[in-house]
């Protein structure tokens, strides 16, 4: 016999939930349904791997389309009786954000009870890793005189391990600006090791403070002064040197004087390529963004804190992002063009007196392009 008191029917669990409406509705995909029956939209939960906005949506997000695999999706994106939708230092859309007293080194966590501070890590940069240049290139201006010369060999030689140097890096940074990809693991494994080659310190300072585990914003700002770090180490190095062995009326040591010379921009247009490919991977990936279903606006890739084209990402990181952009990724190839292009006469005159310093100061440009 049927009954007709409504207020005796349920919505079975694991299937369905009573709607807004009163009506039983199929349970939403990603949702757990399993509590008990008759369960209103408020007390859905997600289910492992799943994110939920608020507990008025009915739309629960697959998180393995934003994290690396099934394993890490379903770990962060865990619930704790429902009352917790991220991993505990994890926050969030798509718990891709780190939380309160959590700071990010590269694709985790880590627990830290201090602010990230761009100072910090601005100053351990100098010291380790730009000041140790300005004094490599004291000796290395030291050791340069008015008779030195390279044959065309060790141009080439230079030449094919620049290019595949950039290769390496270019390759370890695929990763990271196409995260969309699902990239084979023995590959993610390679792009790791070859990170190395990328001069990416923001994964090795953290290591040894935590307050220089920098979000994506504050490592964008680091890294466009990489450039400028290097080339004031390979100027305060000629100044050194230019100090202390002065040019004196000589011809022979102004000759050495203006070797030295060339031998800094040498040096600085070799920094700077090599510095290129992650430091254009920084600018390109401050304009990736990324949209959340069920969520209004979207989270730069780098930093899940950061929601794009508003507030500090609007008014600051677009605007040198676009600076850079001009100044670093079309600004130097331009400038290498300037420089070759200015010097044609002399580099096809390989008799005239000018063509020995040419190659000295940009032979690593052409040589390895020239027929043997």
């Amino acid at each position: 016999m049927k009954n007709t008191d409504k207020t005796a029917c349920v919505c079975r669990k694991e299937k369905y939930f009573r709607d807004t409406n009163n009506q039983c509705t199929a349970c939403p995909l990603g949702a757990d349904c399993s509590m008990n029956n008759n369960l209103s939209i408020v007390d859905l939960s997600p289910m492992a791997g799943h994110w939920r906005n608020n507990n008025q949506s009915l739309v629960f997000n697959d998180c393995r389309n934003y994290h690396k695999n099934e394993i890490i999706a379903k770990e962060r994106c865990s619930v704790n009786n429902g009352t917790l939708r991220c991993k505990i230092g994890y926050n969030g859309a798509m718990c891709k954000a780190c939380d309160i007293h959590f700071l990010p080194v590269g694709d985790t966590c880590i627990s830290c009870y201090g602010k990230e501070s761009i100072l910090l890590t601005i100053a351990v940069l100098l010291g380790l890793v730009f000041v140790p240049i300005s004094i490599i290139m004291i000796f290395i201006l030291l050791r340069t005189h008015s008779q030195q010369k390279h044959s065309s060999n060790s141009f080439r030689l230079l030449g094919m391990m620049k290019i595949l140097i950039s290769f390496a890096q270019v390759t370890s940074s695929l990763t990271k600006s196409m995260q969309g990809i699902n990239w084979p693991q023995s590959f993610v494994d390679l792009t790791a090791i070859l990170g190395v080659l990328n001069l990416d310190f923001f994964a090795i300072l953290p290591q040894s403070n935590c307050r220089m585990a920098l979000g994506g914003g504050f490592r964008f700002l680091v890294a466009m002064c990489m450039p400028i770090f290097l080339g004031c180490s390979v100027f305060a190095g000629y100044l050194v040197v230019k100090i202390i062995r002065p040019t004196e009326k000589n011809a022979m040591q102004q000759k050495t004087q203006h070797r030295r010379y060339l031998q800094s921009i040498k040096c600085s247009i070799l920094g700077m390529l090599l510095l290129y490919p992650s430091t254009a991977t920084r600018i390109f990936g401050i304009f990736v963004c990324k949209s959340v279903p069920s969520v209004a606006g979207s989270y730069l890739q780098d930093d899940w804190r950061i929601k794009c084209y508003e507030g500090n990402h609007a008014t600051i990181y677009v605007p040198l992002g676009v600076f850079f952009l001009i100044v670093y990724v079309l600004g130097l190839p331009t400038l290498i063009f300037y420089m070759l292009f200015s010097k044609r006469e002399a580099l096809h005159d390989t008799k005239g007196e000018k063509y020995e310093d040419i190659k000295f100061e940009l032979g690593g440009l052409f040589l390895q392009f020239e027929k043997p």
